[in-house]
């Protein structure tokens, strides 16, 4: 079979990319609802009918791609806890589940992983002790990738927010007659800013979402790292701490790999310095 690695690298590259199909589709819906009705009104032409068309298709388009998000991300998330337990406490998956593993990745070219092998760099034996040292190693890197994100979002929060007071002012600012050019001018505005404010909400939920995993993360790194002044170290608590890890990374957002990527070295760097002084 496959490296467990190279197939959970594969399947969350992948649902990063339809993740980010969604989004698009979600985006090239709400550009065509507003190039449709400016259209419509303007000349009531046959490319109207083809950009709602557009419009009408990307919520499917959409949900069809969060879908195959979801199945890529969770199998991905089985590849990460099989890899994980492998590799601190000696435990393999299932065979039923190792033979369903050694199928996803059939005639599919695999990813080249973007980490440095090895994926941790704990070196205690295998172990509860190894365990919650690897959670507690990707809880770090979770954490601080989630900071960036969230203060990334919220950024965009008050540029949003900036612009819907903007759109507003120019809106109370349209002179309204009963000519097709004022009620177009109106209607356009209306929905502009409607949009900006559905737009706005979306980055404060994503925003919030960063920011609760962020928090989450450092609470396990936390446990892992009070874990390690345990006098009773077992299986079980290290489980639990990184089950915790895995429930918090399936309640909140992706991280996009490439931030990951652009940050892995300062945050090695940085995990590093706090293992040394622990």
């Amino acid at each position: 079979m496959s490296n467990l690695e190279e197939i959970r690298h594969s399947m969350y590259t992948r649902a990063e990319r339809w993740w980010w199909c969604a989004l698009a589709s979600v985006v090239i819906g709400v550009f065509s609802g507003l190039a449709s009705i400016y259209s419509w009104l303007r000349s009531g032409s046959v490319i109207s009918y083809v950009v709602v068309a557009i419009a009408a298709l990307a919520p499917f388009l959409a949900a069809a791609a969060r879908r195959f998000s979801g199945t890529l991300a969770a199998r991905a998330d089985l590849c990460r806890r099989a890899f994980l337990y492998r590799s601190s406490l000696g435990i393999e998956l299932e065979p039923d589940q190792l033979r369903l593993v050694a199928l996803w990745p059939c005639n599919i070219p695999l990813n080249k992983i973007t980490a440095s092998s090895p994926y941790f760099s704990s070196t205690t034996p295998v172990g509860p002790d190894r365990l919650a040292e690897a959670v507690g190693e990707s809880a770090f890197y979770t954490a601080e990738l989630a900071r960036i994100m969230g203060n990334v979002g919220i950024g965009l929060v008050l540029l949003v927010a900036v612009l819907i007071f903007a759109a507003l002012s120019a809106l109370s600012s349209i002179p309204f007659d009963a000519t097709t050019l004022s009620k177009i001018s109106v209607i356009i505005a209306i929905v502009a800013t409607g949009t900006l404010a559905l737009l706005f909400g979306e980055i404060l939920v994503t925003a919030l979402g960063y920011k609760s995993l962020e928090e989450d993360s450092l609470e396990v790194f936390r446990s892992a790292t009070h874990f390690a002044g345990l006098a009773d170290k077992t299986a079980v608590t290290a489980i639990r701490i990184a089950e915790t890890y895995s429930i918090a990374l399936a309640a909140n957002l992706p991280i996009p790999n490439f931030l990951y990527r652009w940050n892995r070295d300062r945050i090695d760097r940085a995990y590093k310095a706090v293992a040394t002084a622990r």
